[in-house]
């Protein structure tokens, strides 16, 4: 049996081990959050990289807006230049039946990385809402594309299709629509979008 000193001096240092540990855990705490707001980017780290998309996907609407709204024929045909080389060749940004794909299985990007994208998605939105044909006929670099071909083949080379044709044949696109969504629903498959769409060529990767 330990003395009555010994007793008292071992619950002593068994009080003061409680009362470092106590003391120390704060610290530990503190050093554990620093370290993780260290690891948060700031706004401006964030922005650096986006910057040059904030400036010019507005200038690029005023732009579009512009002709729009004017009905100019010149501005509509540096809009659609522009959407070539700024969306198409530099962004590789079209609005795609994947987009719909990462809709569906709410697998959306990242809004603080991602502030352009959602610019451009919420713009296309509210376009269409307001002025219908506005995104398909000034803003997506495909259509933009095939609108310039016309400048430049000549008339002879064309063919015109009958009109009746063009008014049937249009509801295809729906029907293929809704085949491709239905097949992803059923099999999560996002790689059915090369056989459907031809977006994908501004990357010359396989991905819109």
């Amino acid at each position: 049996m330990a003395p009555a000193g010994a007793r008292g001096d071992v619950r002593e240092s068994s009080a003061q081990a409680r009362v470092v540990t106590s003391a120390s855990q704060p610290a530990l705490t503190d050093r554990s959050n620093s370290a993780d707001d260290e690891d948060q980017p700031t706004w401006r780290e964030l922005l650096d990289p986006q910057v040059a998309d904030l400036v010019l996907f507005p200038a690029f609407v005023v732009l579009a807006l512009m002709g729009f709204v004017r009905k100019s024929t010149r501005l509509k045909h540096v809009t659609l230049v522009a959407s070539v080389v700024y969306l198409g060749l530099f962004r590789s940004q079209l609005l795609s039946v994947t987009n719909i794909f990462s809709l569906l299985s709410w697998n959306l990007p990242l809004f603080r990385y991602s502030l352009f994208w959602y610019l451009f998605a919420g713009f296309t939105i509210v376009s269409t809402v307001l002025w219908g044909r506005l995104y398909c006929g000034r803003v997506c670099a495909y259509g933009a594309i095939t609108q310039l071909l016309d400048l430049f083949v000549p008339a002879k080379l064309r063919y015109d299709v009958p009109r009746r044709w063009e008014q049937r044949a249009a509801n295809i696109k729906y029907v293929l629509l809704a085949a491709v969504i239905l097949y992803f629903l059923v099999t999560r498959d996002i790689s059915i979008y090369r056989y459907v769409e031809p977006f994908w060529m501004f990357t010359g990767t396989g991905r819109p």
